[in-house]
């Protein structure tokens, strides 16, 4: 998609996902999170360097690994689009683009992928990548 100049890696992701595009960051304060505004946008590059801010449950601690694990994101019947929706809710780990860190990252990319062409995923590898090979 950026070889065809559909994305640019310093477009902010709420660019094609509004969902994303009022995140807040938590900061731990006195054994509670506090949620302060994310300092800026999150960019297609800051997920392809998990730079995000975005975090997993598993290999997070205390508070925000429950907030993780109560959002669902992993239930069954979740679509990519309700996934973001649902993870577009969470509080980030760190500002965007000061650490670097594993997270789902990767899974927002892949619904990127789905939203530019409009297409699902799967189309959109089996034709781009995997007839091709």
């Amino acid at each position: 998609l950026v070889e065809e100049g559909r994305i640019l890696l310093n477009d902010p992701i709420a660019k094609y996902m509004p969902e994303f595009s009022d995140l807040k960051v938590a900061v731990p304060a006195d054994g509670k999170l506090n949620l302060v505004p994310a300092s800026r946008a999150i960019t297609v590059q800051d997920l392809l360097r998990h730079t995000s801010g975005f975090s997993y449950d598993f290999i997070s601690t205390g508070e925000f690994a429950k907030l993780y694990a109560n959002a669902k994101l992993h239930d069954r019947g979740v679509d990519n689009a309700e996934f973001c929706r649902r993870l577009a809710q969470l509080p980030l780990l760190h500002q965007p683009g000061t650490h670097w860190a594993y997270g789902h990252s990767t899974d927002v990319v892949g619904r990127l992928v789905e939203v530019v062409p409009g297409r699902p995923l799967g189309d959109v590898l089996a034709d781009t990548i995997f007839a091709p090979l």
